[in-house]
């Protein structure tokens, strides 16, 4: 499952995407996030992979990815994150991105270090756990 860095809000308005290949559809827009949105694609214009213009509502256009696609549902993924203001100017709600968690230290017989309170091993020699 792919990890989402902000909030999806439900939303109903129209946008328009166009194509590479010139091919251009009004859709509705189903939800939004700073990341992406899905849309609801009747005339079935996305092609999975594809890189398309979408204006959303009247803001854009933006570029997105045509990151799956479902019968007519269809998710895109934006290049870059849509600023926060077009998200509330859109949807009047505020969001931000999520901050990503710390890495996870590393753990096994190459850390640097093994369980807690075990001494380090001793230069020269090695251990396999």
């Amino acid at each position: 499952m792919q990890d989402r860095h902000s909030e999806r809000i439900p939303t109903r308005f129209m946008g328009r995407y166009r194509t590479p290949r010139g091919f251009e559809c009004a859709v509705e827009i189903d939800d939004l996030s700073l990341g992406g949105c899905r849309v609801d694609d009747l005339r079935g214009g996305l092609m999975l992979g594809e890189y398309v213009n979408i204006t959303l509502g009247d803001a854009g256009p933006f570029v997105a990815e045509v990151a799956w696609r479902q019968s007519t549902r269809v998710g895109l993924q934006f290049t870059r994150p849509l600023p926060a203001r077009i998200v509330k100017h859109l949807t009047g709600v505020d969001v931000t991105l999520k901050a990503s968690p710390p890495p996870e230290p590393p753990s096994g017989p190459f850390s640097s270090s093994s369980a807690p309170g075990a001494a380090p091993a001793s230069r020269g020699t090695r251990r396999f756990v």
